[in-house]
């Protein structure tokens, strides 16, 4: 999928939930968030190929990758299908189940999921940072 055919809706309710269709090469568009309770951490939302936005984000398979700025390697990688799979991770690891009667919108759910992602990346890193501190006697 590339920028020209996201419908405007559609690229309206991304947007709404801080999903930004961003080129990552040539023609190949995939979602970004940026979490501002983690600054400097990017994920990147795509396909099984990493080159597209996943076409149908209710049932298709999905990768979210979380990268510290400067890296080339994720620290939370996440795969993904659809709906059901974003609650499962989203119970499974945050604790909290988000499946409600009346569904949340797919858009908002990706970027909760997407966010508690990014925010478990930070809290790996100041965890490491800690255990590698050197201990006050």
């Amino acid at each position: 999928m590339n920028k020209k055919s996201l419908t405007p809706e559609y690229r309206a309710q991304l947007e709404a939930a801080a999903l930004m269709p961003t080129n990552v090469g040539g023609s190949d568009v995939v979602l970004t968030v940026d979490e501002p309770a983690a600054p400097g951490y990017r994920a990147y939302i795509s396909n099984e190929a990493h080159s597209a936005v996943p076409a149908n984000l209710e049932t298709d398979e999905m990768r979210i990758a979380v990268f510290p700025e400067g890296s080339t390697e994720p620290t939370v990688y996440l795969a993904v299908r659809g709906r059901e799979g974003l609650l499962t991770w989203h119970k499974e690891n945050v604790g909290i189940s988000v499946d409600r009667p009346a569904p949340m919108p797919i858009a908002k759910l990706l970027g909760l999921v997407t966010s508690n992602a990014i925010l478990q990346a930070l809290q790996a890193e100041v965890e490491q940072d800690q255990s590698a501190a050197p201990r006050a006697s």
